[in-house]
């Protein structure tokens, strides 16, 4: 009988901390976000898109959080921009994007998804200066499920059937709804032969609005519930050390929508492999970077990003460092990304500020 009351409890603790959890992920962040923000350009700022000196990039990004509660949140992403119009002006070029994602979380199934296109305006101001404007906007669905939620009306002297009624409505609909974002950043290098040049400075600052439209988000019909739209400052720099293969790469996100914040600020250190370190193949076609970002107030991430002629791949895990690590044993999310720019970056010659 003892043993039997140890196995409800836990159960219940288990079933409380979940709600935690759940609780606590929407008062951080009511939108979805990944640390490694410097690879979801589309996510970060419709203003972006064609930003990157070539003419197709294509980025997929997976995130896997908190699976030590048997319910893991995980997102996942795909986004796509090109150049539109390169050549008819020789100081504007108009590029356009494409992102999708989708985020399922907790027991619930609470799932999100979004398809989004965007649109920008690249404008080269002189040599080291340049200024882009974007646009954004598509549809988002969300939908819950509450098959494999559990509640007490499931308990019956002291024993759990997960087949018993929840006594909870599990008629919820999926809502649909447009989503708008809107964007600029400014852009600055210096020095650059290349984009990964010896004594190379790179810079850029961006900021975006999301949820222009302040979209319903219910369940019920009698919710009148709508997004906080969410403002966003961001900021990415490049610094290479004359006379080295070295490079350091600061950036910094910071989010505001309606009571929350969310800061997260870090640097990773850039090495471009000499040649013949990496493969013949490959010579001068490759660098490592590795370092660390932190969200105040929540997590440690640590980095790695390799890079090899078009290809990336970035690894990052989050280290839980809030309260909530007495419940996840500092374990956070591990997170990775896959990307694919063309033509070569590292072949690319200079001709103006990132076009």
């Amino acid at each position: 009988m003892e043993r039997r009351k140890q196995g409800v409890k836990s159960f219940v603790t288990k079933i409380l901390v979940c709600f935690l959890i759940c609780n606590w992920s929407i008062g951080i962040a009511q939108d979805f976000h990944f640390s490694q923000f410097d690879q979801t350009p589309l996510l970060i700022n419709p203003a972006y898109a064609g930003t990157f000196g070539g003419t197709h990039r294509v980025i997929m990004n997976y995130r896997d959080q908190w699976r030590a509660f048997g319910a893991p949140y995980k997102t996942y992403a795909l986004s796509y921009d090109f150049m539109l119009i390169k050549e008819k002006w020789d100081k504007t070029k108009i590029a356009g994007g494409l992102f999708i994602f989708r985020d399922q979380a907790g027991y619930s199934n609470l799932s999100s998804t979004q398809v989004q296109l965007s649109m920008s305006s690249i404008i080269s101001l002189n040599e080291n200066h340049g200024l882009s404007v974007g646009l954004q906007g598509g549809f988002a669905q969300k939908a819950i499920d509450l098959s494999e939620v559990s509640t007490d009306n499931q308990f019956s002297n002291g024993t759990h059937n997960q087949k018993d009624p929840i006594g909870e409505t599990n008629n919820y609909n999926s809502r649909s709804y447009g989503d708008f974002t809107g964007g600029l950043a400014w852009h600055y290098v210096k020095n650059e032969i290349n984009p990964f040049a010896d004594n190379q400075i790179k810079a850029t600052i961006g900021f975006a609005l999301y949820h222009i439209n302040r979209p319903k988000q219910e369940f019920y019909d009698l919710n009148k519930d709508r997004l906080y739209s969410k403002m966003s400052i961001h900021g990415y720099g490049l610094i290479g050390f004359k006379g080295t293969q070295l490079a350091m790469t600061p950036s910094f996100l910071i989010l505001s929508q309606g009571p929350t914040k969310e800061i997260l600020a870090g640097t990773m250190f850039r090495y471009r492999i000499r040649e013949g370190g990496l493969s013949k193949k490959f010579d001068q076609q490759a660098a490592i970077s590795i370092g660390a970002h932190y969200r105040f107030g929540d997590a440690i991430i640590p980095g790695f990003l390799l890079e090899i002629a078009n290809f990336r791949l970035g690894v990052s895990y989050d280290i839980n460092t809030s309260k909530l690590n007495v419940a996840t044993n500092g374990q956070g999310g591990l997170e990775i990304s896959l990307g694919f720019v063309n033509p070569n970056p590292f072949k690319r010659k200079k001709t103006s500020t990132l076009l």
